[in-house]
């Protein structure tokens, strides 16, 4: 279940930064505005998506070394989101005192 569910939420994330490419690249409004009203974007994946993109929209698509750990921290931070979104699905995680993840369904 674990790995079904991290894999997951990262297909769904990989195809959303490939689509919104290239929805920015194109004619087109980009992927958060054209669907910002949709339940699931706003309920599930909008604040998840939109910390992640607003990181990479003020980086530098390659940072120089002196700004690559702030730009992959920043990244990393947006994580915290995605704990919350799978929250709000009735998952919840914790690590145990011999740093085992323990995962609850509710």
């Amino acid at each position: 279940m674990y790995e079904g569910w991290l894999f997951g939420t990262d297909a769904v994330l990989k195809l959303i930064a490939h689509a919104d490419a290239v929805e920015e690249a194109g004619e087109n409004a980009p992927l958060l505005t054209r669907y910002a009203d949709h339940p699931a974007f706003q309920r599930l994946l909008g604040p998840v998506w939109s910390p992640i993109r607003e990181v990479l929209d003020t980086t530098s698509v390659l940072p120089p070394l002196a700004e690559f750990a702030a730009a992959d921290r920043a990244i990393q931070d947006c994580g915290q989101r995605m704990v919350a979104m799978w929250a709000s699905l009735g998952i919840t995680g914790h690590l145990t005192s011999n740093d085992q993840l323990s995962v609850t369904v509710s």
